[in-house]
This record gives C-alpha cells, sequence and structure tokens, in this order.
C-alpha cells in the first residue's frame, strides 16, 4: 500500500471546471513515460469492461434510469466497447480515472490520480471522463478531443471517440441513478 499526503488534496470533480487540458494531457502522459510495466498478471481492460457493464446494466431497473435509458442502447454501448477493447494499441492503464479519482495537489504537483483499477489496454479509455464530464455539445466533446490528442503522444482521436461513444450511455446511468428525485417523480 502506498501512502501519501496530498495538499490541498481538493477532488478535481468538486471544481467548478474541469482541469484545463495540459493538465490532463500531463496526468495522462505522465506515468506511462516513467513507470515500466513488466508484463506482470494484471487484467485486461476487456475483463474490466464486462464487470462495468454488468454492474452498470443492473441499474436499469433503478426508477430513476429506467424511464430513460433503453436496454438496447447500453447493450450497443457494450457491442462497441467490446470491438474497441479487441484492437488497437494497449497500455498500462488506471482503470477508473474519472474525476473524483483526481486530486488538485499544488501548483509545484499537478493533479495526482488516486484509487486506480489497473489494467491493460487501450490507453485512450483514461481520457473518457475527462472528455466527456459538463460538456455541453458533441462539438465541444471533439474539440476537447482535438486538444487533448495534441498534447498526448500516440492518443488517437477516432479511437478516443469512439470510446467516448461507447461508454455515454454507461456514464448517463451513472448519472441518472445520483439525481434527486422530483415530486413528481416520487409520487409515481
Amino acid at each position: 500500500m502506498l501512502l501519501e499526503n496530498v495538499e490541498p488534496g481538493t477532488k478535481v470533480s468538486d471544481e467548478p471546471q474541469v482541469p484545463p487540458v495540459s493538465e490532463v494531457a500531463e496526468l495522462l502522459t505522465g506515468p506511462r513515460e516513467t513507470v515500466r510495466y513488466d508484463g506482470g498478471q494484471l487484467p485486461t481492460m476487456a475483463q474490466g469492461l464486462e464487470s462495468m457493464f454488468s454492474r452498470i446494466g443492473g441499474l436499469l431497473s433503478n426508477p430513476q434510469v429506467s424511464p430513460l435509458v433503453a436496454p438496447q442502447v447500453l447493450d450497443d454501448g457494450h457491442r462497441k466497447a467490446r470491438e474497441l477493447a479487441s484492437n488497437g494499441p494497449t497500455g498500462l492503464l488506471h482503470g477508473d480515472l474519472h474525476l473524483a479519482n483526481i486530486l488538485r495537489a499544488g501548483p509545484a504537483r499537478g493533479l495526482v490520480a488516486i484509487d486506480p483499477r489497473p489494467s491493460v489496454g487501450d490507453p485512450a479509455f483514461d481520457a473518457i471522463d475527462w472528455t466527456l464530464d459538463r460538456v455541453a455539445s458533441i462539438d465541444e466533446v471533439h474539440d476537447r478531443i482535438g486538444r487533448l490528442c495534441k498534447l498526448v503522444r500516440g492518443l488517437e482521436p477516432d479511437r478516443l471517440w469512439g470510446w467516448c461513444q461507447a461508454t455515454a450511455a454507461a456514464l448517463a446511468i451513472l448519472l441518472l441513478r445520483r439525481r434527486p428525485q422530483t415530486a413528481q417523480q416520487s409520487s409515481c
């Protein structure tokens, strides 16, 4: 176990804006350039996807989710994710790099990733949550993809866009499940 005091240690998810692309690029490239993976026994991203989609599929019956997300939409995303995981580049992944798992460690240190689910798979997978968090349009998604891919060597725009499409329904389900019920919803 590795313990470290990260100051100020605020979750990036609690900040009003997503971190700038330059900070995210540094977070994505830093470990990949300094950590050597010896080919040991880490799960594949494909294995993690099966668990993730199964777990999220169980939320489809939630009354906050079921009226808004058809099971077929999640199934289509799962199929696309399997396809993406079966081909393309591979590398060491954090595997759970959503904004609540990124802490701000001050100007000298930058962003720090916590609570990994290490695996081996497509490096674009770790960029999904930053790309989609708090976006207002598809144009904004494409803009983020373009800016990030210019800064992260080997990050392919088409693959990141594919991962965003594949996981969009799963991420929407997680957000819907957490939203507060309105008076109209609770009286149904």
